[in-house]
């Protein structure tokens, strides 16, 4: 009698790795990375989130992108006359705006007398994107929340202190040149999978290596290859810390073949190995 048992295929080392490079990761319970303000007001629209948190001399807005249209009707809703003194950054993801009241900035010169901040600064620097990303952390809410927020308001006050210094002290980038930077960084984040060489990504924007390697270093201060690496290792350490998946298929998310090659980056970039992060969340 024939057995209607399924004949089991082995697949070679290439298809397992085509394969579990497309396998979708699994994460663990509900963990997913969010953009939440602590202590601040949160409001649930239809259409996306709406968050505002008062201090002393400031207050934030963070507003989901799905919301950007009705961003200033909300935020005039609820602001107060005396916070006159605005610093917007946006991406994708969210809407994030900070407004002073002025005489919190007066013992600093180049921030005295200018209403908009961002017309002090060409474009955000890395810096100011990582600042402003840190002020959704994780922490207990109350009086520690509110301490740590006070903290991120000064920390972004003296980036935008250093970053607009340096750029009345240097020559300004042309817009030719950061649209190339900027494109350079969407193709390197749009699949931190694939590792682009810089040739690579020059081609695929219709520029030389020479130009682009220039641009990227005049708008974002750092070389294309320890951007991509930073971006990488990021993306892994966040994969190791919401997902059940194992070292290989992390290793592969981030752009390495191999789990030994990426251990020896992972703990040259942190200072510790990717297998002691998944030791730690068990």
């Amino acid at each position: 009698m024939l057995s209607s048992r399924p004949t089991l295929q082995l697949a070679g080392p290439g298809s397992l790795l085509k394969s579990m490079k497309t396998m979708p990761m699994k994460k663990r319970g509900i963990v997913q990375k969010t953009y939440r303000l602590p202590n601040a007001t949160k409001l649930q629209i239809e259409s996306g989130l709406f968050q505002y948190y008062r201090g002393d001399f400031f207050m934030i807005f963070a507003t989901q992108p799905a919301l950007q249209e009705t961003h200033e009707k909300l935020k005039r809703k609820y602001v107060e006359e005396d916070l006159v003194v605005s610093f917007l950054f946006k991406n994708t993801v969210f809407i994030f705006e900070i407004l002073f009241n002025p005489e919190a900035l007066t013992d600093y010169e180049d921030l005295r007398d200018i209403n908009n901040l961002n017309e002090l600064l060409p474009y955000c620097s890395l810096e100011i994107e990582r600042n402003v990303k840190s002020f959704f952390r994780t922490v207990t809410e109350g009086r520690l929340a509110d301490r740590f927020l006070y903290a991120r308001v000064v920390d972004l006050i003296l980036q935008l202190i250093q970053e607009v210094t340096e750029v009345k002290a240097k020559t300004s980038i042309s817009k030719a040149a950061v649209e190339i930077a900027e494109k350079a960084r969407d193709i390197i984040l749009e699949d931190l999978s694939v590792y682009d060489t810089i040739e690579g990504i020059a081609g695929k924007i219709g520029i030389s290596k020479k130009e682009l390697q220039h641009a990227f270093k005049q708008r974002f201060g750092l070389t294309i290859g320890k951007f991509s690496k930073e971006e990488r290792m990021k993306h892994a350490h966040y994969l190791l810390e919401t997902t059940d998946q194992i070292l290989l298929s992390i290793a592969m998310a981030a752009g390495y073949n191999d789990t030994g090659n990426f251990s020896i980056a992972f703990k040259n970039h942190f200072g510790y190995s990717p297998g002691s992060v998944q030791k730690r969340i068990k």
